[in-house]
Parts: structure tokens; sequence; C-alpha cells
């Protein structure tokens, strides 16, 4: 049997982070499973999911996840090394499926329960099962329920349950409370409060304080501050500009950086729109895509009303109907291709989840405070 750091050293170890590495690890995968590898390969699909996941928009990690979880049944001698690492990953999956529109309702249940019963299984308890289902019911109408439990029922689960060996990193809970403080409770004051440890650095992550910034822009960007929606979402560029791949796996997030520009500084909004469109453009998460595309769509909307009428860019779409040898486009143009691909998503995620909620936000409005 091969040691891992072959395969590592042979398929991926000098690649970038995102789709680049993640497409090395595949190919380290493929060999250890023609070679009958099989603890090598379980290994190996953790570090793909993890690639996929945190690094990307997380589409490979959807296509592959049946065959990981059929590899590791199979082989009952591995589980007690191989289940945690499972685990995280059917936190993943389950807490991510939710963002394809492809995926059923039906789908999106079955994942959760058998996501719970593998905790059950292994003996951990369930508080990122309850997690995963308020970020479901939070995204897609608090009014519904996952495998008939309520937004409500699943957030005083949330924060009852105690820390366990699949809690996120601190970091990570700490920023997930912070939004809920934020949008459910409508608490700024204690929400200021509990982030000081993220907003001074004290603690961080791979995604923290990013998100946290962004969640504080979008927070005040509703309320009509344009200009502490300002203040954070520079905060919160100035650490995703650093690295390609964070613009790839946060997309969503560069979405409501540029919905703040949108509103605050349409000029620093241009800059964040060159810089992550190419980049964005190809990202098969429906939900990611959908938030970048609200945040084009306002960005030349308030473009187009304070007549800036053309755009300098390479069109990454080159099937687009409208492209020239100039990459000269007008506002109106780009305008109108984001709201298409809103459209197009919206009506895919609405039907699939049974309400208008996502068509309902394309007519929102966003207007500074008195």
């Amino acid at each position: 049997m091969r040691n891992y750091l072959e395969y590592e050293f042979k398929f991926f170890y000098d690649l970038p982070r995102g789709a680049e590495k993640a497409k090395g690890i595949r190919k380290a995968i493929d060999l250890a499973l023609e070679e009958d590898d099989v603890q090598n390969a379980l290994r190996l699909f953790y570090e793909y999911f993890t690639e996929s996941v945190i690094y990307d928009d997380s589409y490979e990690a959807i296509l592959a996840f049946p065959e990981y979880t059929a590899l590791f049944e199979k082989h009952p001698e591995y589980w007690d090394k191989a289940y945690h690492e499972l685990l995280w990953v059917y936190k993943w999956i389950s807490g991510n499926c939710h963002e394809f529109y492809q995926i059923s309702k039906e789908q999106i249940d079955s994942l959760l329960e058998n996501y719970g019963s593998f905790c059950d299984r292994f003996n951990c308890n369930k508080k990122t099962y309850y997690k995963n289902i308020c970020g479901i019911l939070f995204a897609e109408g608090m009014d519904g329920e996952v495998n008939g439990v309520t937004f409500e029922q699943s957030y005083a689960h949330l924060n009852r349950m105690e820390r366990d060996e699949l809690s996120d990193c601190r970091a990570c809970e700490l920023d997930t409370k912070i939004k809920y403080v934020l949008f459910y409770h409508d608490d700024i004051e204690r929400a200021l409060s509990l982030a000081r440890p993220l907003l001074t650095g004290a603690m961080h992550c791979t995604e923290v304080p990013h998100i946290t910034y962004v969640n504080f822009s979008h927070y005040y960007l509703t309320k009509g501050d344009f200009t502490e929606a300002e203040n954070y979402a520079d905060r919160a560029w100035r650490l995703l500009y650093r690295d390609n791949a964070q613009i790839v796996s946060l997309a969503e997030y560069v979405g409501d950086i540029l919905l703040s520009y949108a509103y605050s500084d349409i000029r620093k909004g241009l800059a964040v729109f060159k810089k992550s469109f190419p980049l964005c453009y190809n990202v098969k998460n429906g939900k990611m895509l959908w938030k970048y595309y609200y945040g084009v769509y306002h960005l030349m909307k308030q473009r187009e009303f304070a007549d800036k009428q053309y755009v300098k860019i390479v069109f990454p779409d080159r099937n687009a109907d409208f492209i020239n040898d100039e990459n000269r486009y007008t506002t109106v143009q780009i305008k109108e291709y984001a709201y298409d691909k809103l459209k197009f998503l919206s009506d895919k995620f609405d039907e699939r989840n049974g309400n208008t909620l996502f068509n309902d936000r394309l007519s929102v409005s966003y207007t500074a405070q008195e």
C-alpha cells in the first residue's frame, strides 16, 4: 500500500487551493481505488470534500458524496478510523445541499435524516444537525419545516445543546450566533457586543471575520445606514481580495459586498465587480450565484441611475448576445444580463421550495435612513 504522502506529492501538494487542488486530489482518489487502497481512498475523499466545500462552490462534493458513503459502508473494517471524517462530510453536505435547486425537498429531508441517524449511530449529539436545519429554513423560508422540525424548534435545540466533536470552530460558531442575533432578533447592540472578539482579531479562522463583516454590512444596508454598510464592506473586501479561491468559495458574500457598494460607493463596487466576475462566473452553486448576481444587478441599476453608461471588462460569458471585440458594454446590458440569471434561479428555487421567496426578493429596494 502506498504511503499517503506519495499521493499528496504526486498529485496535489503544490496546487492552488480550490477547484484546481480538488482535481488533483480526485486523480489521487482514482489511483487509490484502482489499487484497492481503501484506507487512503477514504482519507483522500475527506481532503477532496474539504477542498470543494471550504475553497470552492461545493458542486464536486455534492456529486461525489454517494460514492464516498458507499465506499465507507462497504468497508466496516475502517469505520473506527474513518467515521469521524465521514460525519464531518455529512454535516457539510446536509447543510449545503439546499443551495442547489436541482436537489429536491425530499432529497434534502433525506440527507438531513441520514445525517441525524449517523450522529446517533456514532454517539454524537445533534447540535450541528439542528444548526443545518436552521440554516436551510433561514435561507428558504422560516415558515417551513425540515423533517417536521420548525425553525423555532431547531433554533432552541441549537442554543441548548453543548459543543461536541462535530461543532464548528469557536469563531464560526460565534459568527452563526451573531447572524441570528442580527437578522432573527434584530438586536444590533447585542450583536456588536458578541462580535468583539471577532472584530478585534482575537478570534478568527478561514472564513471569519470575513463573513462577519459582510453580515454587519448587510444588516446596516437593510436599515438604511449606507455609511456603516460601506465601512463593514470595506473591511470584508480587504480580507477577501487577498485570495482568489476565497472570492469563489464566498461568492455569495461578495454579492453582499457589491450590494452595499451599490448604495454607498458605486466606484468601489465596480472595482469589486471587475475583480470578482471572471472568478464567480463559473460558480455552480445556485444560492451563491443568486446572491452574487443580486449584488451585480443592484450595482448596475444604481450606476444606471447615476448615468454611468459603460463598463470596460473582458466579459467571461462569450456566448452573451452582446459580446464585442472592444470589451465595452453598457451598464444596462450587464444589468439585464444579471437580472435574467436572477430570474432563472428565482423560478427554480421557488418551484422547488413551494413559495415565492426568491422572486419576492427581486422587488426589494433599499432607501437611506432619514
